[in-house]
């Protein structure tokens, strides 16, 4: 018997689901909100407390003081030294990608007001926000004085 091999086709227009609801709706209570309110109440609901996904650079905003970050390593770019290809090559994917997020790779490098807090002898509260994985939560991430997280954070 021959090895089978299951290949799902991805089409680059998929059709919209009919049963979508807008991306501002409250997947927990159907709560629905305008651009302008979800960004005033930092993307949580406000009737029941759900956290919307926030984009890096919209968490950014809301963590730091205003003009404090700087960003580093914005050239940063990921390679593809094996040329790989699946369905698309790797690289169209990474193109594909770069075009349709803020920015150019998967994370966003920067210093913000740490080293004033601590001159400041203020508390230094980290916040685990989704998603945040092991090793951020093993390195930089528990150095802080007091670490929160939000609810269902992975």
């Amino acid at each position: 018997m021959a090895d089978r091999i299951d290949v799902s086709i991805e089409h680059k227009n998929p059709q919209p689901d009919p049963e979508r609801k807008h991306p501002n709706t409250c997947p927990r209570c159907s709560s629905h909100f305008r651009d302008e309110e979800l960004a005033a109440i930092l993307y949580v609901c406000s009737h029941c407390g759900h956290h919307f996904p926030v984009k890096a650079r919209q968490r950014i905003e809301q963590l730091t003081d205003a003009g404090s970050f700087v960003e580093e390593a914005a050239e940063l770019r990921s390679e593809d030294p094996l040329n790989f290809v699946d369905l698309r090559p790797y690289k169209e994917r990474l193109a594909e990608a770069e075009l349709s997020s803020d920015s150019g790779e998967a994370m966003i490098i920067g210093q913000a007001a740490i080293e004033d807090l601590r001159d400041a002898s203020c508390a230094l509260i980290t916040v685990i926000t989704h998603p945040t994985t092991g090793g951020v939560i093993a390195s930089y991430a528990s150095l802080g004085d007091v670490t929160l997280a939000e609810p269902g954070a992975l």
